[in-house]
Parts: structure tokens; C-alpha cells; sequence
């Protein structure tokens, strides 16, 4: 599935840029009374192309080892969490924190990982962005793990007023805190954590190992995050890790 899927997701990418790139050709076209069969050629066969991959996405997303779990997660689209998976080989990712490595979460120094001039990326661009797309829906969703997101949201306002940190809207200076900063703080805990829970899944499902030690240790600061719980519902029994 692996290739196959990530093939797929870069081909939908791509599509997508020619349909707008048609799409705004057609529509600045019409404002001047012209018309250009190419582009209206373009513009339709691109949308047939969009719908095709689409729908192949979402196929394969059903048959996906972890689907039982992540089709239950308030947020979980099946396009958007087929977007996630295509950049993820999950027996390559042998830890949870190579995963978040990977996907953009990972820490040097003491500070998240980010783009450095005249170096190298550390991580995957598109997985990052994949995974934002992500947790926005699961924030707009309103379900688990966006209650996950507000508590680390508020801990981490106390955190930094208990510092002395001036908690401002607009832009940051010395001594203040911006909101948008704190939010993506929070954003990241939650990707954090549901990166995890889908690193268990697909590992046990596969029958790799996982070290459940440090995958408990790594899923919550405060205790064991149960990935049942963050479901629907959340009454689920818990799974055996």
C-alpha cells in the first residue's frame, strides 16, 4: 500500500495545482467575454482526474491496519488521515519519536525542529503539512483530542504566566507570550499524541515491535493516554497495549 498511496497522494497534489491553474485561467478568460478549449479541456479532465484519486484514496484507507481505530476518531476524514499515511513507512519509524521526527515534531537543542538556511531538512515537509491539515480538522471537529488541545492550551497559558509572561494578540516582545504562539504550542502536543496512538496501532497491527514501556511513558506527561478513549463515545474498552 505503501508506494502505491504515496503515488497517489502526489498525483492529487498535482492535480489539484492544474484545476486551479485552469480553473483561474477559465474564470479571468470570462471576465473578458474569450474562451480557450485547452483550458476548458484541462479544467474538466483535471476535475475527473481529482474525483478518481480521491475516491482511490479513500479506498485504501479502509483496508489500512489501523482503520478500526483512527475511522472512530472524531476529525478523521478518510482523504485527510490518506494524506498522512502516504508519507509514513511505519516500519522505518522503529520509535515514536522517529515518527515525530520525521513529521516535523522532532526537538534539537531544546528547540522544535525548523527549517535552517544552507542545511538540510531533518524532516518531511509534506508530512508536516499533511499533519496540520490534520489537526486542524480534528480541532474543528470538537472531539478528544481537541479537549486535549484546549487542556494543554490552558496549561500552557499558566505555565507562562506563572513565568511573568505578558499574554499579548498581537506581536511578541520582550516579556510577552504571543496567543498564536501558545496555540501552536497546543496544536503540536495534540499531533504529538495522536501520532503516537497511530504509531501503536499500525505497529501492533503489523505485528512489529513496540517497546510499550516507553510508548506509555511517551503518551501523555501526567499518565498513560488510553487511544480508546480518545474515539468517539471513548467508552470503548481499552486495547491491549
Amino acid at each position: 500500500m505503501g508506494s502505491d498511496l504515496l503515488f497517489a497522494a502526489k498525483s492529487l497534489e498535482m492535480t489539484q495545482k492544474l484545476r486551479v491553474m485552469a480553473q483561474v485561467r477559465n474564470a479571468h478568460l470570462a471576465k473578458r467575454g474569450k474562451k480557450d478549449e485547452v483550458t476548458e479541456w484541462l479544467e474538466s479532465e483535471s476535475r475527473k482526474m481529482e474525483e478518481f484519486l480521491n475516491e482511490w484514496i479513500r479506498n485504501r484507507v479502509v483496508e489500512h491496519p489501523a482503520y478500526e481505530w483512527f475511522s472512530q476518531v472524531k476529525g478523521v476524514g478518510t482523504l485527510n488521515i490518506g494524506k498522512v499515511l502516504a508519507y509514513i513507512d511505519i516500519e522505518e519509524a522503529d520509535t515514536i519519536s522517529s515518527l515525530w521526527k520525521y513529521a516535523g515534531y522532532g526537538v534539537t537543542n531544546g528547540k522544535g525542529d525548523r527549517p535552517v538556511p544552507g542545511k538540510k531538512l531533518c524532516f518531511n515537509r509534506r508530512l508536516k503539512t499533511m499533519c496540520y491539515r490534520l489537526g486542524t480538522s480534528l480541532i474543528r471537529a470538537k472531539g478528544a483530542y481537541y479537549d486535549y488541545y484546549v487542556k494543554e492550551k490552558k496549561r500552557i497559558e499558566r505555565k507562562a504566566e506563572e513565568k511573568g509572561l505578558k499574554i499579548v494578540s498581537g506581536k511578541e516582545t520582550e516579556g510577552t507570550i504571543s496567543r498564536g504562539h501558545i496555540d501552536m504550542m497546543a496544536r503540536r502536543k495534540m499531533m504529538k499524541l495522536f501520532l503516537a496512538h497511530l504509531w501503536l496501532f499500525w505497529r501492533e497491527a503489523l505485528g512489529l515491535p513496540i517497546t510499550k514501556p516507553y510508548a506509555h511513558q511517551m503518551l501523555g506527561h501526567n499518565g498513560y493516554v488510553d487511544p480508546w478513549k480518545m474515539v468517539e463515545g471513548g467508552d470503548k474498552d481499552a486495547s491491549s497495549l
